[in-house]
């Protein structure tokens, strides 16, 4: 069930409304965790930050930190949610913006990927602070969160697909110059599909079998 606690290691700062919630079970129109059981949620009409525990990086080295992200209910204007870094668990240690979700319409999983390099060694925090000021957006839920060395073949991110009957056009954004493709029947075992090497967005995947999902 709900609960306003989070783990203990994780730190939660309310500014006004109902702010970050942990929950097992669906929160609302089915809408749950992606993975596994636990996740948090930030709720209509709220201000309020999550703070992550404190995370060992060194000095000049390239993370990745990910998480991803779903609202409960078509809205517009959605969430608007800041994430940041910095040495603490409050708002006035989140010194270092990664960046921000604005207007947050997606109701089906969709992943925040972002890589920074701190200046110095140390303990570091990541916080998310969510902002709605009406009851209009109900819930937005989290969970992954992922901090790790940026891999040498970085991932995508703003993945979209545009698919006619035999046809699927992928959109993407990424660091690298060029990226891999893989593809199946879904529910197919990945290292199994067919692979598209060294493209570039958009790319088209043609020949697909009509009425069969992929």
């Amino acid at each position: 069930g709900a609960s306003t606690v989070s783990p203990s290691c994780w730190a939660i700062s309310t500014t006004s409304g109902t702010s970050w919630r942990s929950n097992t079970a669906a929160v609302r129109n089915g809408v749950g965790a992606r993975a596994g059981v636990k996740y948090e949620y930030a709720t209509y009409g709220s201000v309020g930050w999550l703070f992550t525990p404190g995370i060992n990086l060194t000095g000049g080295t390239s993370y990745e930190f990910s998480f991803w992200y779903n609202n409960t209910d078509v809205t517009n204007p959605g969430f608007t949610i800041n994430i940041a870094y910095g040495n603490g668990q409050t708002s006035g240690s989140m010194t270092t913006s990664l960046g921000s979700l604005v207007n947050t319409t997606n109701t089906t999983y969709q992943q925040f990927l972002i890589n920074f390099t701190p200046a110095t060694t140390g303990v570091y925090n990541f916080g998310i602070q969510d902002s709605t000021p009406s009851f209009t957006p109900w819930y937005l839920t989290f969970d992954d969160f992922q901090v790790r060395l940026t891999p040498p073949c970085p991932s995508p991110t703003a993945v979209t697909v545009a698919a006619t009957d035999t046809t699927a056009t992928i959109t993407w954004t990424s660091t690298g110059i060029n990226s891999n493709i893989e593809y199946g029947p879904n529910g197919f075992t990945p290292g199994t599909g067919t692979f598209v090497y060294g493209v570039t967005s958009p790319y088209t995947i043609t020949g697909l079998t009509s009425q069969t999902a992929y």
